[in-house]
């Protein structure tokens, strides 16, 4: 019986053809317009069978396309009948396929009993849920902590000091720290600490435009202020998780 790992890549290659190089934008838009009733939305489950079954070659072995463009298609229609074509529908809906074609695969193959064990082992493995945790604090919590600690100045600061040009994308500012959060937590437990460095100065040049230009100096503090504190949070706590880690 062939390998699992070998199945599931077959089939996820299959899914990224059919669902990005092979469905043009006109059967997407077609499919948000006219749902389940859009023959392209019809011909694109079509095509993730026709392909699931070409690159699976297991020619006499047709049920496992079946279900797996059978499964597709239903997780389409959940989301089309939700109706929201937003990024974070698109990240869950890309999830649940993948869940899926690695169920049927684990079925298929036979391995439900070790993908048991690895579940059970996963769920017994302190190293794995304190980088989760780790990572997870990255985010909101530390995004709510730095607010509170920048609070008094951006009071001092105000809105009104600054023009509708000046201001920036709604909630990039939160997005952005978290994202070099992460990065941060990612470099401590990979050891490499150089490269925090490089974020610290290719941030430094992206900001270097908003300090030189701005006249306001509390703005200016109040940027520099908020980007150390966060990257001082986000050292910390990566270096707090990591000796965690350490220790377990």
């Amino acid at each position: 019986m062939e390998n699992l790992g070998a199945a599931f890549v077959k089939l996820l290659l299959a899914h990224i053809l059919a669902d990005f190089f092979l469905q043009p934008g006109a059967w997407v838009r077609q499919k948000w317009e006219k749902e389940i009733w859009s023959r392209y939305f019809w011909m694109h489950i079509g095509m993730v069978g026709l392909v699931s079954y070409v690159l699976f070659m297991r020619w006499s072995l047709w049920q496992l396309p079946l279900i797996i463009m059978l499964g597709h298609g239903l997780i389409d229609i959940i989301k089309i009948w939700i109706g929201k074509d937003t990024s974070r529908a698109f990240i869950v809906d890309q999830i649940a396929h993948l869940l899926f074609i690695y169920l049927v695969c684990t079925l298929w193959s036979g391995n439900v009993d070790i993908l048991m064990i690895k579940m059970e082992r996963m769920a017994e493995d302190a190293k794995m849920w304190t980088i989760m945790t780790g990572y997870l604090f990255m985010t909101l919590p530390l995004s709510v902590l730095i607010r509170y600690l920048v609070n008094p100045w951006a009071r001092e600061v105000g809105e009104k000091g600054i023009s509708q040009a000046n201001r920036g994308l709604q909630n990039a500012g939160k997005y952005i720290g978290i994202l070099e959060r992460v990065l941060i937590f990612t470099f401590i437990l990979l050891n490499e600490f150089r490269a925090i460095g490089f974020l610290l100065a290719a941030k430094s040049v992206f900001r270097f435009g908003d300090l030189k230009d701005s006249t306001d100096r509390k703005k200016t503090e109040y940027i520099l202020l908020g980007t150390l504190i966060s990257f001082a949070c986000a050292i910390l706590s990566g270096l707090l998780f990591k000796s965690i880690l350490i220790s377990v």
